[in-house]
């Protein structure tokens, strides 16, 4: 199969699309956690640490349902592998401008921030793996395929 300049832009179309709906609701997050905090200061304790592989999954499997929308196809195995690394280079990048500004990672020693950066990518990359995995992909292609069919069908009655 030859790539050609079509498929460069695809990707850049869809990393650009899991930007956008990441920085979003990232933001969203970033609103209704400041609201929580004012109510109960502890709840985000409980649940804070899975917020951001939430937001990562979200993400991905919007962007993949947006896809799949489109072109009725499952990402190829190249596709897969550069969504997935170039949504965890933004989510990284992402965070980075995130978290230098704020000053929390002076107050820790050197070590232990590259550890943090370390286990977020991780984190980021299993979101991102797990949103544009095939399992989800292929109900959501069968139940495309199916709405297709059926409006197809209906046409010619």
């Amino acid at each position: 199969m030859q790539h050609s300049q079509n498929d460069r832009f695809r990707i850049a179309l869809y990393v650009s699309l899991y930007t956008g709906i990441y920085v979003i609701a990232f933001s969203v997050i970033a609103l209704i956690s400041t609201i929580v905090l004012a109510i109960d200061p502890y709840i985000l304790a409980k649940v804070g640490r899975f917020i951001q592989f939430a937001i990562q999954l979200v993400a991905a499997f919007v962007t993949y349902f947006v896809f799949i929308k489109r072109h009725a196809q499952l990402f190829t195995r190249t596709e897969f592998w550069k969504m997935v690394g170039f949504s965890t280079m933004i989510e990284m990048i992402l965070g980075m401008a995130v978290l230098l500004p704020s000053g929390l990672l002076r107050a820790i020693p050197p070590q232990m921030s590259v550890l943090i950066v370390m286990i977020s990518g991780i984190v980021a990359f299993l979101a991102t793996s797990l949103g544009y995995s095939n399992r989800f992909g292929n109900t959501i292609l069968k139940a495309e395929l199916v709405r297709r069919a059926k409006m197809d069908s209906e046409t010619f009655r």
